[in-house]
């Protein structure tokens, strides 16, 4: 698995970025402009972008104890045979490949299932808590 963040993080296993490069901001900007017709009020710290192909365990349940409000992710890639986002206590898996799905990520454990065949990369935009926020609008 290969995971890059730009924005703030405290993750340990996460490349921790932040936006202050031009190419940097082209590229969280290239990350958050399609939330925007979205959810145009989402107000976000961070952007992690991860890789998984289908030899990578799942993604275990986990929450995020320093994230505040919703979570928005997408899956790209050609992924097949599963590679859902599991959300406690959602009826079932939610398809999040090529439209953006949410959760409360401090509140809820959320994982994703493994897939059978391909690569999935994830996109996902969050707020930590206690940071500044750059609002999906007013950049």
């Amino acid at each position: 698995m290969l995971s890059y963040a730009i924005g703030r993080t405290s993750g340990s296993r996460v490349y921790q970025r932040t936006a202050s490069s031009p190419k940097k901001r082209e590229f969280f900007y290239a990350c958050r402009n399609p939330l925007c017709s979205y959810e145009p009020t989402f107000q976000v710290t961070t952007i992690q972008v991860s890789k998984r192909t289908s030899s990578c365990p799942p993604v275990k349940l986990h929450t995020h104890p320093n994230s505040a409000g919703l979570s928005y992710v997408v899956a790209l890639g050609d992924c097949r045979g599963g590679g859902d986002l599991l959300v406690e206590g959602r009826a079932g898996p939610v398809n999040f490949r090529r439209k953006f799905a949410s959760f409360d990520g401090k509140a809820c454990a959320h994982g994703v299932s493994p897939h059978s065949h391909g690569t999935r990369f994830s996109i996902l935009l969050f707020s930590f808590e206690g940071q500044p926020h750059v609002s999906m609008m007013g950049l």
